[in-house]
């Protein structure tokens, strides 16, 4: 990455808020670390031209803020208008954080793993 750092550097300032967090008995702010890799996954290019059976190459990550200022920006809106998120049902909020999170985890090396280990049984 050409800025450095910044997704390890924003992964543990949201890990170290989430200690403090747990320890006062405050709830979680969210889930960073898969917001963060599922940001750089979306952002990467990946060679289209590898034989088949090989693993594609990345060729280079698009590396901008823009999307997470707008993420940020348009949580912060919503929070002058309660009655926009009052009128969603709770089975569809639930029902679309079930199914972005079920998504989100299908590319992650643990999960990966964690399947492999069940079909071996």
């Amino acid at each position: 990455l050409v800025k450095g750092s910044s997704p390890n550097w924003d992964t543990l300032l949201m890990g170290i808020i989430l200690l403090i967090c747990s320890l006062f008995g405050l709830p979680w702010l969210c889930a960073d670390s898969i917001r963060t890799m599922t940001h750089i996954k979306t952002l990467t290019v990946y060679s289209k031209h590898h034989a088949p059976g090989e693993r594609p190459r990345v060729l280079y990550i698009y590396e901008q803020r823009i999307t997470i200022v707008l993420v940020h920006l348009l949580v912060g809106i919503l929070l002058f208008f309660p009655t926009v998120i009052q009128s969603i049902p709770l089975a569809v909020l639930l029902g679309v954080f079930l199914f972005l999170g079920f998504v989100s985890l299908s590319g992650f090396t643990v999960c990966q793993e964690i399947q492999n280990a069940v079909h071996e049984f």
